[in-house]
């Protein structure tokens, strides 16, 4: 009777324990996916070229440079230009170009639990955005660069490592009470936080009001960009530094510098480390 009643606790141990991990799988698999075609990347060239009649010709000098980096499959393939932390991404299919856009290249991650994928039917579905939470906590959603090759982890879902970086549309200095004086919201001098953009209905493009933790010029071909550090949650717990880039051109004020408070609109964007 005693060996008995060992196997039947054993199979019972086993039976929750396979169940569990079922139940692990089933939640980490739930992940939405949506389709859209009301995408573009016109905009997104605007932060990093600047809003002006020319923006065209240097994106589409941009394609000269373009050197392969991977071959995903035999019909697909990623190509790229680097310099230093800014690179474009080609993502070309049949021999033909799907897409062209510019990431900002990082190390800084944060936990990201998915909740849906938005795929882009315009490239085919090898772009999209995703939804979800940041440290199980802050909700965001960011345009995924590295989507074509890593589609199928992206769809599995559950918590990934997401570095995330961002190029800014339009930066100036000072917070929302700054430029509303007759507001009757008041923000403390060191309020920093983000909600999504009241302009552009993307998913991916949100309001902000940060902090600058570090700042550095560099030069990108002809352009001049400021390489930011900016906290986003005033919460030790909860901390949310972004990585930005801002082209000079799209900012308000003079210089940018170390402890300054800066508010605008940012393009936000993400790859799995």
């Amino acid at each position: 009777m005693k060996i008995v009643a060992v196997v039947l606790i054993v199979m019972v141990v086993l039976y929750f324990w396979y169940k569990k991990l079922n139940l692990t799988e089933e939640k980490e698999m739930n992940v939405k996916i949506e389709k859209t075609a009301k995408v573009t990347h016109g905009d997104h060239w605007g932060a990093m070229y600047g809003f002006s009649e020319d923006t065209e010709h240097k994106v589409n000098e941009s394609f000269d440079e373009l050197e392969l980096q991977e071959v995903l499959s035999d019909n697909l393939a990623l190509y790229h230009s680097s310099y230093g932390q800014i690179e474009n991404i080609a993502i070309v299919k049949d021999r033909e170009l799907l897409t062209l856009f510019p990431q900002l290249l990082t190390k800084k991650t944060v936990p990201i639990t998915l909740k849906s994928i938005v795929e882009w039917t315009p490239t085919d579905g090898l772009e999209a955005h995703i939804k979800g939470s940041g440290r199980d906590t802050f909700g965001l959603g960011f345009f995924a660069t590295d989507y074509a090759k890593n589609r199928e982890i992206y769809k599995k879902g559950g918590t990934l490592e997401i570095a995330l970086s961002a190029f800014a549309y339009v930066v100036e200095k000072g917070g929302m009470s700054d430029s509303n004086e007759s507001s009757e919201v008041l923000f403390a001098e060191d309020f920093c936080g983000y909600i999504p953009s009241q302009q552009l209905d993307s998913g991916y493009d949100f309001d902000f009001i940060g902090k600058v933790l570090s700042v550095e010029t560099i030069n990108y071909r002809d352009e001049k960009f400021y390489i930011m550090e900016v906290k986003l949650i005033n919460d030790n717990e909860l901390e949310f530094i972004l990585p930005m880039a801002v082209n000079v051109k799209n900012v308000r004020d003079e210089k940018i510098e170390v402890g300054d408070s800066i508010s605008g609109v940012f393009w936000l964007q993400g790859r799995i480390l």
